[in-house]
């Protein structure tokens, strides 16, 4: 059973995973990749972008998890068909189940002139090989896709994930969600043909892609 991770690329989190596994096997401080320069929008009507990705610090988890948490909720509301869980269900959750999921994952929020506008986290499954992860709960506010913020994050993350020793990288996408297909594909994600049916919503399924580093 896998309740609602976060993200317009409908990435969901299995409920056992319960700790905290950062990117690089040590804790981060409030770091940040190195700021990405993006293009603006298609119509060339909008600046240069600078895109700074932070990772949320478990050493400020009393505060950090209500950044999650706000992000989360954001993405549920704004994109309820990209994901599993619901934003009634997920907003009704107390202070001590968003900390436990705070230190389920390791939390990559994107910044823009110091707005948030995307959020990636990257799990590890219960049992699962230490050089394994997976991505979810990715996600980009409406008004500042198809400027490449999504690419451009994943790419980093995936960078570091690759110089930290991770070996595979995991993400499932649900069926009829193209947009997330096509990034992933672009991004040299491949499907490893396994498919599950929704238990929440039988009849629909989805579909787990993976990429070696």
């Amino acid at each position: 059973m896998r309740y609602g991770s976060g993200s317009s690329m409908a990435l969901e989190a299995r409920p056992e995973r319960r700790w905290r596994r950062p990117i690089s096997g040590k804790e981060h401080a409030a770091e940040s990749l190195p700021a990405h320069p993006l293009r603006g929008s298609i119509s060339g009507m909008l600046p240069d972008f600078q895109l700074k990705l932070r990772h949320l610090a478990p050493q400020n988890a009393s505060h950090e998890w209500q950044v999650l948490r706000d992000m989360r909720l954001n993405a549920l509301r704004e994109s309820p068909l990209s994901f599993l869980a619901k934003y009634d269900q997920e907003e009704k959750y107390s202070p001590e189940r968003w900390q436990a999921e705070f230190d389920r994952g390791d939390w990559i929020v994107g910044e823009l002139d110091g707005e948030r506008v995307s959020l990636t986290g990257v799990t590890r499954e219960s049992g699962a090989p230490a050089d394994e992860r997976y991505l979810e709960y990715v996600w980009v506010a409406p008004e500042f896709r198809k400027q490449r913020i999504a690419f451009d994050m994943l790419t980093d993350i995936i960078g570091e994930l690759k110089d930290s020793g991770v070996q595979t990288v995991f993400l499932w996408i649900l069926d009829g969600n193209d947009p997330a297909r096509k990034l992933y594909k672009r991004l040299g994600f491949v499907t490893t043909k396994q498919r599950q049916e929704l238990e929440s919503d039988p009849g629909r399924y989805e579909e787990r892609f993976r990429q070696y580093l």
